[in-house]
C-alpha cells in the first residue's frame, strides 16, 4: 500500500499503477542492462496481506547473457502521471551463487 501527499491510500493489490525498473552499468549510463516492467509481466506485487512485496522476474534467459557484476537501477512506481516514486537501488551479479 502506498499513501499519497494528500493521506488517500492506494493498495497496489488492486492495480492501478504501473512500474518500471532499469539496470544500467552506473549511474546516468546510457548502457541498459535489462529492463523489467508491470506492462512486460516481469514486475509484480505479491504479497496477498499488506501488498507490500515487490516481486522482479529475472528469468535465466535474461541473467546468462548478463556480464557485469555491480550495475546501480531505477525503479520508478507510478499511480498517475503526478505520483511518481522514483527508487535507486544497486545490484551485485554472482553467477555463482546457489538459487
Amino acid at each position: 500500500k502506498l499513501t499519497n501527499d494528500d493521506g488517500t491510500v492506494r493498495d497496489l493489490r488492486t492495480g492501478g499503477y504501473t512500474a518500471s525498473l532499469v539496470i544500467r552499468a552506473r549511474e546516468q549510463s546510457t548502457t541498459t542492462y535489462d529492463t523489467l516492467t508491470s506492462t512486460n509481466g516481469r514486475i509484480t506485487f505479491l504479497d496477498p496481506v499488506s501488498g507490500s512485496t515487490l516481486y522482479c522476474n529475472f528469468p535465466t534467459a535474461v541473467t546468462s547473457t548478463l556480464d557485469f557484476h555491480r550495475a546501480v537501477g531505477d525503479l520508478v512506481i507510478s499511480l498517475g502521471a503526478e505520483n511518481e516514486i522514483p527508487i535507486e537501488l544497486a545490484f551485485v551479479l554472482d553467477k555463482g551463487a546457489a538459487p
